[in-house]
């Protein structure tokens, strides 16, 4: 008699897992799927939007759910590559992977961390379809182009923002040292929400610099 298979049911949860590099408002950083949903809430297992796709025990519902989540951002909620949170998330991006390529970019696994080359010496303009960073923005925006500019405004840590002195609003030289408080002449008015980052202007934040709906989400 042939196996008959059991492919394990699940759900999605309002809880990002994986992909902490993806782009702002990529539905990895809020939802992902949970399975073993016979346990407790508390001993259930989650995966990322994007594993759950490869994951061949798993329900195909969930796997189309999980695409629909994906399709969406992609065709709908994506923000273009000029919108200043995209320009601070290709700086962070390019700042975590500073001095990291493959020299064999048309090799897929020459793209795994521990075949990555660290390269000090090297400028990423030379070649950069062999930069790490490049590779990942590329993932989301094939029509990226970096530029010197975009290298010498990388930084990681948006905490410590050691590297750069451009708003992380609207991409300008600003003067401030808030990181998430702008105060360059192009948007001086705007702060970003402390719950969901997005751009408010200051007088609609509330006392936790908390945007209208994220304040209302906290009633």
């Amino acid at each position: 008699m042939p196996i008959i298979l059991h492919k394990e049911k699940g759900q999605i949860v309002h809880e990002g897992v994986g992909g902490f590099l993806n782009p702002p408002g990529h539905p990895t950083h809020t939802l992902s799927v949970e399975t073993e949903l016979n346990h407790r809430a508390e001993n259930r297992s989650r995966m990322s939007l994007e594993a759950a796709l490869e994951c061949s025990w798993l329900d195909d519902a969930i796997k189309a759910q999980a695409r629909m989540a994906l399709d969406k951002w992609r065709l709908q909620d994506q923000l273009p590559l000029h919108a200043p949170k995209v320009r601070n998330w290709i700086w962070q991006v390019l700042g975590y992977f500073r001095h990291c390529y493959n020299d064999t970019p048309t090799d897929p696994k020459g793209w795994e961390a521990g075949r990555l080359t660290i390269d000090a010496n090297r400028s990423p303009m030379e070649h950069p379809e062999r930069h790490a960073g490049v590779n990942l923005i590329r993932r989301f925006y094939p029509e990226y182009t970096p530029t010197a500019d975009d290298f010498a405004s990388a930084y990681w840590d948006r905490d410590h923002r050691e590297d750069t002195d451009h708003c992380v609003l609207c991409g300008e030289k600003c003067d401030s040292d808030d990181p998430d408080y702008c105060v360059c002449s192009k948007c001086d008015a705007y702060r970003a929400c402390d719950t969901c980052s997005a751009e408010t202007l200051i007088e609609d934040l509330d006392e936790n610099h908390n945007c209208p709906e994220c304040a209302g989400k906290a009633k």
